[in-house]
């Protein structure tokens, strides 16, 4: 049990598979794709933007405020979703029954 220090023993026969998930993980990979995002959503509005309004310098700013956004909101969502890796048994027919 991953909660706990407890540890449960089972026959190999009744587990079909394990998955294991990780909070850090899944906060790191959030932060990277909602950080890609923001970037991609900032890039747009800002070649969006009329010439005039390209020069001014917090039109900038919109993308590294839309990538610095996008990352915070990417690491809550993959902390709380976690990073998941799932481990498939297969069964194999028992030998014991056949004639």
């Amino acid at each position: 049990d991953a909660n706990s220090a407890s540890e449960i023993i089972m026959h190999t026969s009744v587990v079909n598979k394990i998955t294991v998930i990780e909070n850090f993980t899944g906060a790191l990979e959030g932060c990277g794709i909602g950080a890609l995002i923001g970037l991609g959503l900032g890039g747009f509005n800002y070649f969006n933007l009329s010439e005039t309004e390209k020069e001014d310098p917090l039109a900038r700013g919109v993308i590294v405020l839309s990538t610095l956004g996008g990352g915070l909101w990417g690491l809550a969502i993959g902390a709380l979703i976690g990073h998941k890796d799932t481990y498939v048994f297969e069964s194999l027919p028992d030998t014991t029954k056949m004639k």
